[in-house]
């Protein structure tokens, strides 16, 4: 699979990226908000907002399918793409059960087993390849953001 790159800004190539809080380093890989103090342009403070009414979509969401499928209590540690496909997958379940009326079922044992393989899988990685991107290297994503938020809300 390959994934999606978005040319913004002037070419600019965005990459797949992933909404957190404060609480999480910036990555080019994870987005946050800026601090309340680090803020000082309408495009922050207008990124800060739209930033913030994504993740909770999202987090309302992710509540949603924790609670039907009684998952990830502790998070799923995988790869970004399988966790997408893991996700997608789960959102089809759901969209089945909803739309049938089907009463809450937990999620088979296999797919747990198949959980374990992966997080060990990625643990493994991790451990041999180290975290190769540089922490800073986020900020150049999100400023690309803003200007890109920006510009299409003028």
């Amino acid at each position: 699979m390959v994934d999606p790159v978005v040319p913004i800004n002037d070419g600019f190539e965005l990459q797949p990226y992933l909404l957190g809080d404060q609480g999480y380093a910036m990555h080019p890989w994870l987005m946050v908000s800026f601090s309340i103090t680090g803020m000082s342009t309408p495009a922050q403070h207008f990124y800060n907002r739209k930033h913030v009414q994504g993740r909770l979509s999202i987090e309302r969401a992710f509540w949603l399918l924790k609670a039907r499928f009684k998952i990830s209590k502790n998070g799923i540690a995988s790869s970004v793409g399988w966790v997408g496909k893991f996700i997608h997958a789960i959102c089809i379940l759901h969209n089945v059960i909803f739309i049938n009326r089907l009463g809450h079922d937990d999620i088979p044992s296999a797919l747990e087993r198949v959980l374990k393989k992966e997080r060990a899988a990625k643990n493994l990685r991790m451990r041999r390849q180290g975290r190769p991107d540089r922490p800073d290297s986020g900020h150049e994503v999100r400023d690309a953001l803003v200007a890109y938020v920006m510009s299409k809300n003028k």
